[in-house]
């Protein structure tokens, strides 16, 4: 079987190494010339199993070089190669559906549009806690802990193992076979307009993985989760397990009787949207394992990288790193699990969101918000906030503003700006300022 696999990146090069393995023929091919450090390794990574590489690609493939297209998630859902195959008949598979047919361990699947590394990376933990061998996996990235492409894990794990995945929206455009054992849709709150024509295009993708759960397999759902009020998973070949108020109220009431409780304080779990996660997370893993230990799995747990990571405390002023905040939900979200008055730091691309809702939370608390490097003059009027030029800037006023026993927390809401590549280069830098203040 001969496959055209759209991109150079991680996903991709992880695709046709698998192929090779299948006794399959991949070709790789990328729009950007062969010039940057990662590209030129990729290239020769594939180049020593034998796969050819097109790069400089001009985005147009005939219909007889290929029997199926494996697209990468960086690809947007419009683009002419994926538009002529679908007029062509051909298979269009996304990576998790090439990581799913060649797989043969079972897959839990967590998406959302805020929370879902936070999820996948706990529930890898407490399936792991079972003593069966855990892949974490998917689309996370950056978050401190030992991570795999999908298709990398897929054909490295036994049948015994077990495979935990986030999956975004992009990887849920092309499934067909894909069928995970259990699976979460977190929320959904508006992200990716620039990707999808609407809020409801975004919506329905994200409740696609649904949809996709196996027979027999489970459903975890969070009551009155935002964006999901009113939605009923209900099937009758698989079970749904509803999280209730009293759960994240305190998930200790899901563990077993005689389960020692849980103590919050001890952990970096933080606020109502930390104690959902872990329920959310608790309830994937009892479903695909039993003797789930939430203690061991717990032991030692520091949250992730990125993600509502505590930096550290001087004068009663604690610092938060949440780059991979990059939505106006999950602003308010990582806001509300920190119960003490805070200057949030804010800025990027903001993908044309509307954060007025933001401001509206803004209005209601004791927080104030700095605006940090190049932001549109939309984003500043609606936030009506100081703006500084960077992000070093930033922290130096916050630290002014800040109250005692209050908080300073990057939660820039927009995806990155110049001079960040990414959310890990801006979390990055934020930890090193925030250090040199913290060890004065």
């Amino acid at each position: 079987m001969r496959l055209a696999v759209l991109g150079l990146g991680i996903s991709g090069v992880a695709v046709a190494r698998a192929a090779v393995e299948q006794g399959w023929t991949p070709v790789v091919y990328d729009e950007r010339m062969a010039e940057s450090p990662a590209t030129l390794r990729n290239l020769d990574a594939l180049g020593a199993i034998g796969v050819e590489v097109v790069t400089g690609w001009f985005g147009r493939l005939a219909d007889d070089e290929y029997d199926v297209l494996v697209v990468s998630p960086g690809f947007p859902p419009q683009h002419p190669a994926i538009l002529a195959a679908d007029r062509a008949g051909k298979p269009v598979w996304g990576e998790i559906e090439f990581a799913f047919r060649i797989a043969k361990a079972p897959m839990v699947a967590i998406t959302g549009t805020n929370g879902k590394s936070t999820v996948t990376v706990l529930t890898w933990k407490l399936v792991s806690s079972s003593g069966r061998r855990t892949w974490l996996a998917g689309n996370i990235a950056g978050s401190g802990y030992s991570e795999h492409t999908l298709t990398d894990a897929a054909r490295l794990a036994a049948p015994e193992d077990i495979i935990v995945a986030e999956i975004s929206s992009a990887q849920l455009e092309r499934i067909d076979t894909f069928a995970p054992q259990a699976a979460c849709v977190l929320n959904v709150t508006p992200d990716h307009l620039d990707r999808y024509p609407d809020f409801a295009t975004y919506r329905a993708t994200k409740l696609k993985l649904l949809d996709a759960v196996a027979d027999g397999g489970t459903i975890v759902r969070i009551a009155g989760a935002p964006g999901l009020e009113d939605l009923d998973p209900a099937r009758p070949e698989v079970i749904v397990k509803t999280i209730e108020e009293a759960s994240i109220a305190d998930p200790n009431c899901d563990l077993p009787a005689g389960t020692p409780p849980l103590n919050w304080d001890d952990v970096a779990i933080y606020g109502r949207i930390g104690r959902s996660n872990f329920a959310a997370a608790y309830q994937l893993a009892c479903a695909v394992v039993p003797n789930v230990d939430p203690h061991l799995a717990l032991q030692g747990y520091t949250g992730l990288t990125h993600r509502m990571e505590r930096v550290g405390e001087r004068d009663d002023i604690l610092v938060i790193n949440n780059s991979m905040c990059t939505n106006p939900g999950a602003v308010i979200a990582s806001s509300q699990s920190l119960n003490r008055p805070q200057i949030l730091l804010m800025g990027g691309h903001d993908k044309g969101l509307d954060f007025t809702p933001v401001a509206e939370y803004l209005k209601t608390q004791p927080h104030q918000a700095i605006l940090f490097g190049p932001v549109t003059e939309k984003f500043r009027a609606c936030l009506d906030a100081p703006h500084v030029p960077d992000l070093p800037a930033a922290f130096a006023l916050a630290v002014e503003k800040c109250a005692k026993k209050g908080a300073i927390l990057l939660a820039p809401g927009c995806a990155s700006a110049e001079p960040y590549a990414n959310f890990k280069e801006r979390g990055d830098h934020f930890r090193d300022i925030a250090k040199e203040w913290l060890e004065i």
